[in-house]
């Protein structure tokens, strides 16, 4: 865990990005992302890995640094990690300048559940992207 936290301030942004998958991958249940269960530790199964409280302060960081890849990237984390510390920052990132990371933003926030995200989501029901309004629509009537 600690190596991939420290990469997401590589000077790279296809280290930082790369660390970002990396860190969602390892909440994912084993076999549904890029590691196959086949290729996993004996034992592991296809167990849920725990998530490291670690990880949010420095992807809360990324979500508002570097490049739209990596933003987005920290956004879909933050939503398989649930942490409730990142509802305001996912809302700041409605704003963000990427379709890619507004959308990823919307959907972390479903994951989280928060209610302070609903007057933000409706607003984004109007964004000039499609994708975002529709990511928005879904998180409202979830």
């Amino acid at each position: 865990m600690d190596p991939l936290v420290n990469a997401l301030g590589d000077p790279l942004n296809g280290v930082r990005d790369a660390a970002a998958v990396a860190l969602k991958n390892l909440n994912e249940p084993l076999g549904s992302g890029s590691m196959r269960a086949s290729r996993a530790p004996q034992g592991m199964g296809r167990a849920r890995k725990q998530n490291d409280p670690r990880a949010i302060a420095p992807l809360l960081k990324a979500l508002v640094a570097w490049d739209g890849n990596v933003r987005a990237n920290a956004a879909w984390t933050l939503r398989k990690l649930g942490d409730p510390r990142a509802v305001e920052p996912l809302i700041n990132a409605l704003g963000d300048r990427s379709p890619i990371v507004r959308g990823a933003a919307a959907s972390a926030l479903l994951e989280v559940g928060d209610r302070r995200a609903v007057i933000p989501m409706v607003k984004a029901l109007s964004d000039t992207d499609e994708t975002v309004r529709g990511g928005a629509a879904w998180t409202l009537g979830n």
